[in-house]
């Protein structure tokens, strides 16, 4: 199931169905459900530390329940961008995207997995604030004029 997800997650993303905006919290919504349940049975398996991967997947989770997602143009610099919770993870979404984790192609889920762990790392990291010049996303008005439902993608 976890392949599953984190290939649906990839899909997503790479061709988005919908708003491309409600269809990252989406995917990112898969991604923490996933990772979540991950860790849970990485705890219970591992003698490592426990939170080496809670913290990061529950800090995404909180940080798309916030709704603390944004993507577009930075005011400043002109340079695209993709936040979750103020840190950019643009380069990293990016190769997750460009993965096929049921391929079986050894290298390419490689180079998922350290993407996916760099992502956590920025989030773990990141100060929860939006970028500087982004309003923040009104996520109630996006879902009413885009479309409703997409938290079953």
């Amino acid at each position: 199931e976890l392949l599953a997800n984190l290939t649906r997650v990839s899909q997503l993303l790479r061709a988005p169905p919908a708003d491309p905006l409600l269809t990252l919290r989406a995917a990112f919504r898969r991604l923490s459900a996933s990772l979540g349940g991950l860790s849970a049975a990485l705890t219970t398996c591992l003698d490592g530390d426990p939170g080496a991967l809670a913290a990061p997947v529950a800090r995404l989770g909180g940080f798309v329940g916030e709704g603390k997602i944004n993507d577009g143009f930075c005011p400043f610099t002109g340079d695209r961008q993709t936040t979750v919770g103020g840190a950019d993870v643009r380069q990293e979404l990016g190769a997750i995207a460009h993965s096929d984790w049921d391929a079986g192609d050894p290298a390419g889920v490689e180079r998922a997995a350290e993407a996916l762990g760099g992502l956590l790392r920025k989030v773990r990291e990141a100060d929860g604030k939006d970028p500087p010049g982004s309003p923040p996303v009104n996520w109630e008005l996006r879902a009413m004029m885009f479309g409703r439902g997409l938290e079953e993608l």
